[in-house]
């Protein structure tokens, strides 16, 4: 199945609950492209949280679709071992793994008040997109 180079599929997530069937899709289609620098900061800044948000959805539906699937699937008994099951474009390799981390609980008990020189710090810049709220008495 396959389909043209320049035709995009589009999915529309619907709530939880929701009947897809009673859902009815008005096309609103926006193209996002890689011109940021002649986009102003407020168009980007409104463009980046309406797509964050879409993605959120989509994000969100292939979550619960994946454990969903999960749950289908013949798992494997121990480590190392996969399972393969065939869809119709793509298969599902269901894999089982170990891994290994520190117990944080452990090391802290064990070296106490020395805990944080073996501890290292480093710096984050975080960029959150909030709606703009207006001051009470102003126009909008």
């Amino acid at each position: 199945m396959n389909k043209p180079a320049n035709q995009v599929s589009v999915y529309v997530v619907v709530a939880p609950g929701g009947d897809p069937l009673a859902v009815q899709v008005v096309p609103n289609l926006v193209k996002l492209g890689w011109k940021f620098g002649d986009m102003t900061s407020a168009v980007l800044i409104d463009t980046v949280k309406r797509v964050d948000d879409y993605l959120k959805a989509l994000e969100k539906w292939v979550a619960a679709a994946r454990e969903a699937l999960k749950s289908k699937l013949p798992e494997p008994v121990k480590a190392g071992e996969e399972t393969v099951t065939r869809g119709v474009l793509f298969e599902a390799h269901y894999i089982k793994s170990s891994r290994m981390d520190i117990d944080r609980e452990k090391v802290k008990a064990h070296f106490g008040d020395r805990y944080p020189e073996f501890c290292k710090t480093t710096e984050i810049l975080t960029l959150k997109i909030v709606p703009v709220t207006q001051t009470p008495g102003a126009a909008s």
